[in-house]
């Protein structure tokens, strides 16, 4: 077995989207469960679908970014398996009230298990993700950095320690910046 922290593994964006199918299919079976049981019975699964059907189409969307590199790829890839990690979470023991039988993930265990490994999550942690962000909106995000470093971070860690309140200079200053 290689380090995947000196020696990362390659994204694999078909194998991520074949799992992002399996965990769909699960998703699909338990929204049809609570459109036959109703939802009003059965909030808790219907609080655990919603979360783990925006996840995926959170994923689903990531494919895109996930092709303009090997660092997208893989920062790809980890959120995917993530993911589908949590759905696995959700479903194991409820199979029965999610529609399905207990092997519904087993499709998408070779992909959770590649790119959800320590080691490859390890080779991660010092990677900043491209943005592929405009001119624009790359002086935005310099504007909202400055701001947070100058005006947010002296005071962050008092307002939270005292569960203090936002001082009206924040509020007032992130309001002419366009945020409210």
């Amino acid at each position: 077995m290689t380090d995947a922290a000196t020696s990362p593994v390659s994204p694999d964006l078909t194998a991520a989207a074949a799992a992002l199918d399996v965990g769909q299919a699960v998703i699909d079976s338990a929204v049809g469960k609570l459109a036959e049981l109703g939802i009003d019975d059965n909030q808790v699964l219907a609080y655990d679908v919603a979360h783990a059907a925006a996840a995926l189409m959170c994923g689903r969307g990531l494919l895109d970014y996930g092709s303009k590199g090997d660092d997208e790829g893989r920062i790809t890839a980890a959120f995917i398996a993530d993911a589908l990690a949590d759905l696995g979470a959700k479903v194991f023991g409820r199979e029965a009230e999610w529609g399905v039988e207990p092997s519904a993930m087993d499709g998408a265990r070779d992909f959770v298990s590649t790119y959800r490994a320590s080691g490859f999550l390890a080779s991660l942690a010092d990677t900043d993700g491209p943005r592929h962000l405009g001119d624009d909106f790359e002086m935005v995000q310099d504007a909202f950095r400055r701001f947070a470093e100058d005006k947010i971070m002296p005071i962050a860690e008092e307002i939270h320690r005292h569960n203090g309140d936002i001082p009206e200079e924040i509020i007032s200053g992130l309001a002419e910046m366009g945020a409210f």
